[in-house]
């Protein structure tokens, strides 16, 4: 991330409240009515949803400077997926999703960051599907250990 982008992301979040999470907390789940967007500053968070048979499968790990679930804000759907901090202090903003889509729409270059965040994204995710439709263990392997060190 570019460091006026960082800066930007900063001064707009430190506005609202700041909270500290210790290892193990959720803090969204889809039972409940989220209408914030966080910001991590300090930590790691990771985004999860469970089987049919209670099995835990991790959709992302975010990391510093990131912010989410901003998903469900932008398309105005209900958050499916549980947030839990998963190092020691996990140390982030809670914004208004309107007050953050707002900032995004009227501040284009946070606007092309997130975009090309995205974008970076896609191919490990692509690669992790198409690990998924193989049906091949070795290649699922494969692909999760090239997306592991890609990140």
């Amino acid at each position: 991330m570019d460091k006026s982008v960082q800066r930007k992301l900063l001064g707009f979040f430190e506005q609202y409240p700041r909270k500290t999470y210790k290892s193990g907390v959720i803090f969204i789940s889809p039972d409940k009515n989220n209408q914030e967007i966080f910001f991590l500053i300090k930590g790691a968070v990771r985004s999860y949803t469970l089987s049919r048979s209670g099995s835990e499968l991790t959709i992302n790990i975010f990391r510093q400077y990131t912010f989410f679930p901003l998903e469900c804000a932008v398309n105005e759907i209900e958050n499916r997926y549980y947030y839990e901090a998963i190092s020691s202090d996990v140390t982030l903003y809670a914004a208004p999703q309107h007050d953050v889509l707002m900032f995004i729409e009227e501040n284009q270059d946070i606007l092309v960051d997130l975009s090309r965040r995205i974008l970076r994204g896609l191919p490990g995710y692509f690669r992790r599907v198409e690990s998924f439709l193989s049906g091949s263990a070795y290649f699922r392997v494969y692909a999760c250990i090239v997306i592991f060190a890609r990140r």
